[in-house]
C-alpha cells in the first residue's frame, strides 16, 4: 500500500511537472504524507526531484536562460537565511496566513491575465535575483519557495523559457537541501529505498509530462500555473486549520 500510494503521488506530481517545470513536491509531500513521516516523504520526493531534475535539465538545455540563474540562486541562499531569521521572531501561522493570501492575490491576477504575457526585457535578471530573494525567504518561512520564481518566469519569459528556467532552478536548489539533509543525518534508510524505487515512475510521467508541454497552449499553460499556486495557498491555510 505505501508504494502503491508513493508511487501515484509521484507520477501526478512530476507528470504536472514535465508541463509546467514546478509543483512536483507541492502536489507529491502532501499525498504521500499520508503513509510516510513527514520527514520520509519530503526526502522521498527530493530525491525523485534530483534525478529528474537533472534529466529534464538536460532536455531543456537549449531553452534555458542560464544568465539569470546565477541571480536567482544568489538570492535564495540570502533570502533563506533571512526566513529563518524572520520565521523565529514570528508566529508560524500568522506568516502562513499572509502567504496564502498573498499567493492567492498574484495567482488570480495570473488567470484574469491568461496568456497576456509582458515581454518586460528592462531588469529581468535583477527581478530574478528578487524572485530568488523571495523564494529563499518563503523558503525559510514555511518550506514553499515555489511561488515567487513561477511568478517571475510567468512575467517576464514565455512558457517554454519560463519552464526551462523553472526545471533548472528547482534542480539546482534540490540539490543543495538534499545534500544539506544527508551531511546532517537527516535521511532514513527507509527513504532511500523508496527514492530509488519512486525515480523510475517519476521518470516515465515527467517525460510523458514533457511530451505533452509543447502542446499546451500558452493560455492553459498560465491557468494551470495559477491553479497550482492557489492550491499551494489553501495547503497552507488547511495546515494552519488542522493545529
Amino acid at each position: 500500500m505505501f508504494s502503491l500510494i508513493m508511487c501515484m503521488a509521484l507520477f501526478l506530481g512530476h507528470f504536472i511537472k514535465g508541463i509546467t517545470g514546478f509543483g512536483s513536491a507541492l502536489i507529491s509531500i502532501p499525498i504521500m504524507s499520508f503513509v510516510f513521516a513527514p520527514a520520509d516523504a519530503i526526502v522521498i520526493a527530493l530525491l525523485s526531484d534530483v534525478c529528474i531534475g537533472a534529466y529534464l535539465t538536460w532536455v531543456e538545455r537549449r531553452v534555458v536562460v542560464w544568465r539569470v540563474l546565477p541571480a536567482m540562486l544568489t538570492g535564495v541562499f540570502i533570502g533563506q537565511q533571512v526566513g529563518v531569521f524572520i520565521q523565529k521572531r514570528l508566529d508560524e501561522d500568522t506568516v502562513r496566513i499572509c502567504m496564502a493570501f498573498l499567493i492567492s492575490f498574484f495567482a488570480v491576477r495570473l488567470l484574469l491575465g491568461a496568456g497576456v504575457l509582458k515581454r518586460r526585457i528592462r531588469f529581468r535578471t535583477a527581478a530574478g535575483g528578487v524572485a530568488g530573494l523571495g523564494a529563499g525567504v518563503m523558503s525559510g518561512l514555511v518550506g514553499s519557495s515555489g511561488p515567487p520564481v513561477v511568478l517571475y518566469t510567468t512575467s517576464y519569459f514565455d512558457k517554454t523559457k519560463g519552464r526551462g528556467i523553472l526545471i533548472a532552478f528547482f534542480f539546482l536548489s534540490a540539490i543543495s537541501l538534499v545534500l544539506t539533509l544527508i551531511n546532517r543525518g537527516m535521511v532514513s534508510q527507509e527513504a532511500y529505498m523508496f527514492g530509488g524505487f519512486g525515480v523510475l515512475v517519476s521518470l516515465i510521467a515527467a517525460s510523458i509530462g514533457s511530451w505533452l508541454s509543447p502542446k499546451v497552449s500558452q493560455i492553459f499553460f498560465t491557468r494551470l500555473v495559477a491553479f497550482l499556486l492557489l492550491f499551494c495557498a489553501a495547503s497552507m491555510l488547511f495546515i494552519v486549520l488542522l493545529r
